[in-house]
């Protein structure tokens, strides 16, 4: 069975539908909510490079946000995000 944590907060509506989603696809997940569940230093720490929520991880694979969940099921796919690709692209840029 597939699993998914969601990191998000209240009042969040990209958060809502990737909840949504999960149980509309028989997913298995838990959602993690900012203030109650983690602090902004925790987030920040974990996803360093993300500025916005939700933030998911799917299968135990960083997938990035709502739209990379959706892809999962519409296109049966979704490349994860590996934190050492990310660095290399932030550096590559910074040294042009």
């Amino acid at each position: 069975m597939n699993k998914a944590t969601i990191y998000g907060k209240n009042s969040c509506v990209w958060c809502d539908m990737a909840e949504a989603l999960c149980k509309e696809k028989g997913v298995e997940y838990i959602v993690l909510k900012l203030g109650v569940d983690y602090e902004v230093e925790d987030f920040t720490s974990h996803f360093p490079y993300a500025k916005t929520v939700p933030q998911i991880y799917f299968n135990g694979d960083h997938i990035g946000g709502y739209e990379n969940l959706t892809k999962i099921f519409t296109e049966g796919y979704c490349e994860p995000i590996k934190a050492t690709e990310r660095r290399r692209r932030v550096w590559k840029v910074l040294r042009l």
